[in-house]
C-alpha cells in the first residue's frame, strides 16, 4: 500500500507543471493585467478629454488623440482576452495541483498588484484633494479621478479576495461586467476612431495639410529673395533645382495655386474629410500673423482646419526686413 502510495505521488509530482512554466504562466498573466488596466484607463481619460474639453489642459495636436485611441484599443482587443485565458488556464491548473496555488512567485505578484492598486488610490486621493485646494476642481478632473478609482479599486478587490482564498460574491457578474464595460469602451473608441479606411482618408488630408504649408514655406523664401510671388510652382524651381513641389498624395494632381496681388495668393486642395472629424481638440495655438517679422511664416496654420471636399486658403505676404530675414535664416 505504501508503494502505492509512493508510486501515485510520483505519478502526480511528474504531471504537475515544472518551475519555469509555472513562473512563466504567472508572470505572462499579471503583465496581461498591467497592460489591459493601463490600456482601459488611457482609453477612458481619451473619452472624457472628448466630452470635456479644457482650455487650461494641454493641447492636442493633429495625430495625438486618435493615435492615443488605437493604440489602447489594439492592446485591450489582443490582451484582455489573453488575461482572461491565462487566468482561467491558471485556475483550472490549481484544481488539478492544489500546492500550485500556494506558489511564492504567485504570492509575490499578488501582493505586489495589491500593493501598486493601494499606491494608485492613495496618490489618486492625494492628487484629488490638491486640486481641489488649488481651485483647480473640473467635472473632467473628477472623472478621472474616479476612473483610476475605479480600476485600481477592481484589481485590488479582486486579488485581496483572491490571496485570502476566498471567492468574490456573484463571480460571474462581477466578471461579465468588467468585460462588458471593456467591450463597450472598445466598441465606443470604433465608433469615434472610425474604419481603417476612414483612417486612410484622414492619412491622406494630413499629408494635403502638410503639402500646403510646405508650398507655402516655399513660395514665402521665393518672395523673401526674388522680391516677388512665382507665376507658377514650378517656377520655384529657378531659385532651388533641387525643390520638390509637393502633389496631391491620392490623385498626384499638382495643388491649385492662383496669385491675387503683387504680395496675395491663394493655395487650393480638396479634402476627403472635415478637419477635427477624428476628435482633435479644437483649441489649438493660433500663431501671430505673417506680417509679424519675427514669425514670418505663422500664416501657414490656417491649412490645419478644412471642410470636406475643395477648399482655398490665401495668403497675404509683408516684407520682412532684410536684417531680420538675415536673422530668421
Amino acid at each position: 500500500m505504501a508503494k502505492q502510495t509512493s508510486k501515485n505521488n510520483m505519478v502526480h509530482s511528474a504531471e504537475a507543471p515544472s518551475a519555469p512554466k509555472n513562473i512563466f504562466l504567472h508572470l505572462f498573466t499579471f503583465v496581461a493585467l498591467y497592460i489591459s488596466a493601463v490600456s482601459f484607463g488611457s482609453l477612458v481619460f481619451g473619452y472624457i478629454d472628448r466630452w470635456f474639453p479644457d482650455r487650461l489642459a494641454p493641447y492636442l495636436y493633429n495625430e495625438g488623440f486618435s493615435s492615443s485611441l488605437r493604440w489602447s484599443i489594439a492592446s485591450l482587443i489582443i490582451v484582455y482576452p489573453l488575461y482572461l485565458f491565462a487566468l482561467r488556464y491558471l485556475k483550472q491548473e490549481f484544481l488539478r495541483h492544489p500546492a500550485l496555488e500556494q506558489s511564492r512567485i504567485r504570492k509575490w505578484l499578488t501582493y505586489f498588484t495589491l500593493f501598486v492598486a493601494a499606491v494608485v488610490i492613495v496618490t489618486d486621493l492625494v492628487t484629488l484633494l490638491y486640486n481641489f485646494l488649488g481651485g483647480e476642481i473640473s467635472s473632467r478632473f473628477i472623472l478621472k479621478v474616479l476612473a483610476v478609482l475605479f480600476i485600481a479599486g477592481v484589481i485590488f478587490a479582486y486579488y485581496l479576495f483572491d490571496i485570502r482564498g476566498k471567492a468574490i460574491p456573484n463571480v460571474r457578474v462581477f466578471a461579465g461586467v468588467v468585460s462588458a464595460l471593456v467591450l463597450f469602451s472598445v466598441l465606443y473608441g470604433f465608433f469615434i476612431v472610425g474604419s481603417p479606411q476612414t483612417q486612410r482618408l484622414r492619412r491622406f488630408d494630413q499629408e494635403r495639410s502638410q503639402h500646403l504649408q510646405q508650398i507655402y514655406y516655399q513660395v514665402r523664401n521665393f518672395w523673401d529673395m526674388r522680391l516677388g510671388l512665382p507665376a507658377t510652382l514650378e517656377d520655384i524651381k529657378k531659385l532651388d533645382a533641387f525643390a520638390q513641389i509637393p502633389v496631391d498624395p491620392e490623385t498626384d494632381a499638382p495643388y491649385p495655386y492662383r496669385i491675387f496681388t503683387e504680395n496675395s495668393f491663394e493655395l487650393c486642395a480638396t479634402f476627403s474629410l472635415p478637419s477635427g472629424s477624428d476628435g482633435e481638440s479644437t483649441y489649438k495655438f493660433t500663431p501671430p500673423p505673417a506680417r509679424d517679422p519675427f514669425n514670418p511664416y505663422g500664416d501657414s496654420d490656417k491649412v490645419l482646419t478644412h471642410t470636406e471636399g475643395n477648399n482655398c486658403f490665401d495668403f497675404t505676404l509683408e516684407r520682412v526686413p532684410k536684417e531680420m530675414r538675415d536673422v530668421l535664416q
